[in-house]
């Protein structure tokens, strides 16, 4: 007991033991609970090249409207930014209240794209 710090010393695991822990864990998964890691889009795209267990591509911020099929929807709106990232425009679309529709349009297709996908059969990290 460390008189100062109000600890048990001996209860305390050192780096080394932890890392022992660590590699332990990876190399043998024996009984250990299943985990789900979600990553940004680049991560998938970057793990999945040949998209998911169907072949459907995952998309990037920067490529949505195309994935979607949804560029004319948007290339002739007169948007001020000029960015082709999808939450960029879906933001100013959503804060100028002038296109509830084609919002429901979007809102739609993202939701259907996303329902569509399956994770691969073998790990992918």
């Amino acid at each position: 007991m460390n008189e100062f710090l109000d600890i048990d010393l001996d209860k305390i695991k050192t780096i080394e033991t932890r890392k022992r822990e660590k590699v332990n864990l990876i190399e043998n998964p024996k009984n250990c609970k299943r985990h789900v890691v979600i990553l940004g889009a680049g991560a998938s795209v970057a793990t999945l090249l040949k998209g998911d267990k169907n072949g459907n591509k995952l998309p990037v911020m920067n490529d949505f409207f195309k994935t979607l099929d949804m560029e004319e929807s948007v290339e002739n709106l007169n948007l001020k930014t000029e960015s082709s990232n999808f939450e960029d425009i879906y933001s100013e679309l959503h804060n100028s209240g002038k296109y509830e529709d084609l919002l429901l349009k979007l809102e739609n297709e993202v939701y259907n794209y996303f329902s569509k996908l399956e994770l691969p059969d073998n790990l992918t990290i």
